[in-house]
C-alpha cells in the first residue's frame, strides 16, 4: 500500500481506493517482476521450564497453572517419570548427554508407539539444550532414565508427560526446513507482493505436529514462477477487516508475562533487575501458580472459559491503592536489596525494618482517608451504557472512566472530585477554498487521531456537508487529493 494511502501499519483505510484498483486490474494481464526463494531453518524450542510447561498446557488444553504444577509434581514424585519440576531453567547439564540413549530407550519401553521417531534422532551430536553456562539451580524438565508405567497415569498426567517426552525427543531431530517465497507482480502499473512458505524437511515437526498442523503449513505454498513470467488477473476482491483489542489473558499467558514483566517497565535499572537470572519477573517458578490461585480465591480474578479477567473488586483495589504497591518497580527495588544482602553488602535486619515501616505507612495512609475508597464516593452513571464511572489516575492526572471498559471506552475529565459531564463545545471548523466533488460544498481539513510512525500529525479532508455528504480525501502537502489525481 503506498504511504499516502496507508496508516502507520501499512493498512489501506480508504475502501473506495481499494475497490478502484481491484476493478482496474480484474481480467487484465500482468508480469512477474521479482521471484525469490530462500531456504530457511527453524530450530526446535528448548525443553520445558515450569513456566513454559504451564504456558503450553494452558494454551493446548486450558489447564490451570496450579493443576499443571500438581501434575508435574506427581510425575516427579509418584511416577518417577520426569525430573524436578519447580525449575526456571530450560537447559540441561553437559554431563547429562551421556544418559540420552538410556533415556530414549526408557521412553520406548514405556510406550513403543514412539519407536518410529527414534530413527530420526541423531545422538552423536550434542544439541544446544546441553549448556552448562545456562544452568541455574535446577535443569529443564525432561524424562528420566526409568521407564514409567503410563497405564498408571490418569488422562491429564499422560497428556503432560507426553508433552515433556516429545519435546525431549525433538531435541535430537533435524531442524524444520522450509522455502520462503516472495513474488512481486505488476498489473496495470500497480504492484502486489505475495509471500508463502513451502515445507521441505519436517524434522522435529514430525513428532510435535499432527497431520492437521502439517496441512495448515502447506496452505501458504505458492506456485513456481520466475521473473518476467506473464500472469493473468482472473479475479479480484476487497476484504474489509477490523483491528482487534489484545486478547484476554489465559493462565498460561499471564504466567509468561509475570516472568517477562520487564517488557512493561520503562525504568532502565528496574528493567535490568527484573530481566536478570536471579529475579526473572514477578514471583518464581514455584510461586506464580499460587499467586494466581490466591487472586482467584479472593475474587480478584474471574475465570471465563480459558480466559481470566480482573474483577470489579480488583479494579476498585487498583483505584485506591498507592502506585508503589502495584508497580513492578517495587519488586525490582526489593530484589536489588536482597541481592545486596546475598553478596554481604546489605543488612537483612534493616531491610526487614524498612519494609515493615513502609507497609505500616501505606496502611495508615489508606486508613487515614488520604486515599478515598471508591465505594465511599457518590455514584455517577456512564451516559453511554449506564454502568458506574470510576475515578482513575493516568499519566496526565485524575480522570473518570467507565467500569464497562473495554466494551465502553467513555472517559471524562475530573472536576473537583466529580466527572465533568459538560458537553464539549467544539470550535466551528474553518471552511477551505476547495470544493467537495460529491456535493460541491466546501471541504474542511481535519487532524487524524493517530500520528504517523515519526510522531507527526496526519491530516485528511472531509465535506462540510457531513453527515449528509460523507466524501473524504487524503491530504497531500496541505491540499485534498482528488480521485482523478490517484
Amino acid at each position: 500500500v503506498p504511504e499516502n494511502l496507508a496508516d502507520f501499519n501499512k493498512r489501506c483505510l480508504d475502501k473506495s481506493v481499494a475497490e478502484q484498483i481491484a476493478g482496474k486490474i480484474e481480467g487484465q494481464k500482468g508480469i512477474v517482476r521479482k521471484a525469490e526463494k530462500t531456504r530457511k531453518k527453524k530450530e526446535v524450542e528448548l525443553p520445558f521450564s515450569l513456566s513454559a510447561l504451564q504456558t503450553y498446557c494452558s494454551k493446548r488444553w486450558g489447564m490451570a497453572a496450579k493443576k499443571v504444577l500438581e501434575i508435574a509434581q506427581a510425575l516427579y514424585e509418584k511416577h518417577k517419570a520426569t525430573t524436578y519440576p519447580r525449575t526456571d531453567c530450560r537447559y540441561l547439564a553437559s554431563g547429562a548427554f551421556s544418559e540420552v540413549q538410556e533415556t530414549l530407550k526408557a521412553i520406548v519401553v514405556a510406550d513403543n508407539s514412539l519407536e518410529k521417531f527414534m530413527e530420526a534422532c541423531k545422538v552423536d551430536a550434542v544439541p544446544r539444550c546441553f549448556n552448562d553456562k545456562k544452568i541455574t539451580a535446577h535443569t529443564a524438565i525432561v524424562p528420566t532414565t526409568e521407564a514409567p508405567n503410563i497405564n498408571g497415569m490418569n488422562d491429564d498426567e499422560l497428556k503432560v508427560y507426553d508433552a515433556i517426552r516429545r519435546r525431549y525427543i525433538a531435541q535430537f531431530m533435524a531442524a524444520y526446513e522450509f522455502d520462503s517465497t516472495t513474488i512481486i507482480t505488476e498489473c496495470c502499473e500497480e504492484f502486489f507482493k505475495t509471500t508463502g512458505t513451502t515445507p521441505v524437511i519436517w524434522g522435529w515437526k514430525e513428532i510435535l505436529f499432527d497431520d492437521e498442523s502439517k496441512n495448515k503449513d502447506q496452505t501458504s505454498e505458492l506456485p513456481t514462477v520466475k521473473e518476467s513470467d506473464p500472469v493473468n488477473c482472473e479475479k479480484t476482491g476487497v476484504t474489509t477487516k477490523q483491528t482487534r483489542p489484545p486478547a484476554a489473558y489465559t493462565e498460561g499467558t499471564l504466567i509468561a508475562d509475570m516472568e517477562n514483566i520487564a517488557k512493561y517497565v520503562e525504568d532502565k535499572e528496574a528493567k535490568k533487575i527484573l530481566k536478570s537470572e536471579t529475579v526473572k519477573g514477578i514471583g518464581t517458578e514455584a510461586t506464580r501458580a499460587a499467586i494466581i490461585d490466591g487472586l482467584k480465591f479472593r475474587g480478584y480474578l474471574v475465570v471465563s472459559g480459558k480466559n481470566i479477567i480482573s474483577s470489579d473488586k480488583a479494579k476498585e483495589a487498583l483505584t485506591v491503592l498507592p502506585e508503589s504497591i502495584s508497580n513492578p518497580v517495587t519488586t525490582a527495588d526489593w530484589e536489588f536489596a536482597l541481592n545486596e544482602i546475598a553478596s554481604n553488602n546489605g543488612n537483612p535486619e534493616k531491610f526487614q525494618a524498612d519494609i515493615a515501616a513502609w507497609v505500616k505507612a501505606e496502611i495508615d495512609h489508606i486508613k487515614g482517608g488520604t486515599v478515598q475508597n471508591f465505594k465511599e464516593k457518590p455514584g455517577f452513571a456512564c451516559p453511554n451504557c449506564n454502568k458506574q464511572l470510576r475515578q482513575r489516575k493516568g499519566k496526565n492526572g485524575v480522570f473518570w472512566g467507565c467500569s464497562g471498559y473495554p466494551e465502553c471506552t467513555t472517559t471524562y475529565p475530573d472536576k473537583k472530585g466529580k466527572p465533568d459531564l459538560t458537553p464539549k463545545k467544539e470550535k466551528p471548523a474553518a471552511l477551505s477554498k476547495f470544493s467537495c466533488q460529491g456535493c460541491g460544498k466546501p471541504l474542511i481539513r481535519r487532524a487524524a487521531k493517530k500520528k504517523d510512525k515519526r510522531g507527526k500529525t496526519q491530516y485528511w479532508w472531509g465535506c462540510s456537508g457531513f453527515p449528509g455528504c460523507r466524501e473524504t480525501y487524503f491530504d497531500t502537502n496541505g491540499k485534498p487529493k482528488f480521485k482523478e489525481d490517484i
